[in-house]
């Protein structure tokens, strides 16, 4: 949701977590965490300072639902493992 939030804005300007946690009415802590670990993927870039804030790190175009899931969740399988249980 809040990178969402960043593509939405289209502009230049940080978006900070606040901003974001109001949109959505979602705790400012648990967003905090999240847009700590987009940023550790490389998703947004996290500037400090009275203006700062969060942007996408890309355009949003660049910037699929996967490459998020994964930044938060780890890498994620399509599916399991096959098990041939006949070689056991």
């Amino acid at each position: 949701m809040a990178v969402q939030y960043m593509a939405s804005k289209n502009s230049l300007r940080a978006v900070n977590t606040k901003e974001i946690a109001q949109a959505y009415r979602i705790p400012v802590e648990l967003l905090a965490k999240v847009l700590q670990k987009l940023g550790k993927k490389g998703v947004v870039l996290s500037h400090n300072g009275p203006k700062g804030g969060y942007l996408l790190a890309k355009p949003a175009c660049d910037i699929s639902v996967l490459s998020v899931i994964q930044a938060i969740e780890g890498h994620i399988g399509i599916t399991e493992c096959y098990h041939n249980e006949e070689s056991d």
